[in-house]
Parts: structure tokens; sequence; C-alpha cells
């Protein structure tokens, strides 16, 4: 009986452990949907539910600022979308590789990532872009949307 325990529990850490990104998809728009199939096949015999910031956050940002307000910023604010894109993207793989089952938890998770975007706009130069920049971007970040992230 011992044995069927301990054999579960290293199949479940197996199922919680999220599957390393190609790095092909790093830095790209499909990143976030492939985390979000990732986690589906991961945990389709959990009841889980999907992290919410997958599609409703990152994939819809990430499409917005490439997409649509890309061309409105400067040299200095389109390198800084495509770096900063990537940046977020390592961060949650690395927040992902430290915690494997935070997908499970949506408060910790959202703490997380809340957090990781400060440490990766901070590290990425966003208060040395220009000014006009800086209200562009501003200007396309809804507060209800820093608010699932802070979990209210």
């Amino acid at each position: 009986m011992k044995f069927r325990k301990l054999f579960d529990y290293i199949n479940m850490i197996e199922i919680l452990n999220p599957n390393p990104v190609p790095s092909k998809i790093l830095g790209t728009i499909d990143y976030f949907r492939w985390r979000h199939v990732d986690f589906i096949t991961r945990m389709e015999n959990d009841k889980s539910k999907v992290p919410s910031y997958y599609l409703e956050l990152g994939e819809r940002y990430l499409f917005l600022f490439k997409q649509r307000i890309l061309l409105k910023l400067t040299t200095e604010g389109q390198q800084w979308v495509h770096n900063t894109a990537l940046a977020l993207q390592v961060e949650l793989e690395t927040i992902l590789s430290v915690f494997p089952d935070i997908e499970r938890n949506p408060k910790e998770f959202n703490k997380r990532l809340y957090i990781a975007h400060f440490k990766v706009y901070f590290k990425t130069g966003f208060h040395q872009l220009p000014l006009a920049d800086r209200q562009i971007i501003f200007q396309h970040i809804k507060y209800s949307d820093l608010k699932k992230l802070l979990n209210r």
C-alpha cells in the first residue's frame, strides 16, 4: 500500500510540472495559448481551472501591444515591447519551474505575476521610455485587469 501511495505521489508531481515551452514560442503571442493548452493537457483528470491570465490577460495584452499600438510608439518603445514580451514570458517560466503547482493556486499565481510585471517593466527600462510612449502604454491598460491580478 505504501508503494502505491508513493507511486501516486510521484505521478502527481509529474502532472503538476509544466512542460518546458519550445524556445521558438518564447516572446510570441502563441506562448500564452501554448501555456493554456499545456495546462489542460496535464490537468485533464484534475478539477483545477486553467489560469485566466494566459488568455484573458497575457495573450490579449500581447496582441494589443504587438498588433495595435506598436506602430504608435517610438523605435525605443517598439523595442521595449519586444524585450518586455520575452522577459515576461521568461519570468513566467521561472515562476513555473520554481513553483510547479502554482497554476492551481490562482491567488498566489496572480500575485507572483503582478510582481513579475513590475520587476520586468523596470528591468526592461519602462521608466526610461519617452513620456509619450509611457502615456500610450498606460492608456491601454485597464484598471479592472490590474484588479484581477491583485485578486480583487
